[in-house]
């Protein structure tokens, strides 16, 4: 693969060391450590030959999809699967030579849900200032029910992993931009043109 265009995250991991870990996971895990700590989803992808890096905000699509606009059938879901209402951050304290702990919490999901914990630990050299940015980002990020759709559509080329789309279901009351998690493109006889998406609802701090 050639080097395509690589957006700016402008985010320096503190360090990140992997033994026997393939190539594309250790990026994976610098997105996800990217996202944690700017809340910006950043989408790695193949674009014709070329290795590509791009803000999902600028991969936006200026159309709609729904219920009386392209969609011919829909499934939704919703998990807790990767949720959380308590985030605990350790801290290592070389000085002290105690480990610092930090918890932020929502007690309203916890009686709503039950106790759904993530757990990390993150170098010394992480300051506490962003250590208490992590955990306010991280309880954002994680603290909700993750809304998901299964949706056959109209085809449009333009539509594409990686992108956001607006859907538009009158049925539901929704109206919000879902990101394309997975997208297949069918072409019929060179004709007809439909496409199935996975679309994941990734809205900070809402639930």
């Amino acid at each position: 693969l050639k080097l395509g265009k690589l957006d700016d995250t402008k985010h320096a991991i503190p360090g990140l060391s992997e033994n026997n870990t393939k190539l594309l996971d250790i990026i994976y895990k610098a997105l996800d450590k990217t996202l944690i700590a700017t809340k910006k989803i950043y989408v790695l992808f193949d674009d014709f030959g070329e290795l590509t890096l791009r803000d999902a905000e600028t991969m936006a699509l200026d159309f709609s999809l729904g219920d009386t606009s392209l969609v011919y059938d829909y499934k939704q879901k919703r998990s807790l699967d990767n949720a959380s209402n308590k985030i605990k951050i350790v801290r290592d304290n070389k000085e002290s030579g105690k480990r610092e702990l930090y918890i932020v919490q929502d007690s309203r999901t916890i009686a709503k849900w039950g106790l759904l914990q993530h757990y990390q630990t993150v170098d010394e050299k992480v300051s506490v200032e962003k250590v208490k940015e992590m955990l306010d980002n991280l309880i954002q990020l994680k603290n909700r029910e993750q809304r998901s759709f299964s949706i056959d559509a109209l085809g449009d080329i333009r539509v594409r992993a990686g992108c956001y789309v607006s859907i538009n279901m009158e049925e539901l009351g929704l109206n919000q931009r879902f990101l394309v998690n997975e997208c297949t493109h069918k072409f019929d006889g060179g004709v007809d043109h439909t496409m199935s998406l996975e679309l994941i609802d990734i809205r900070i701090g809402e639930r």
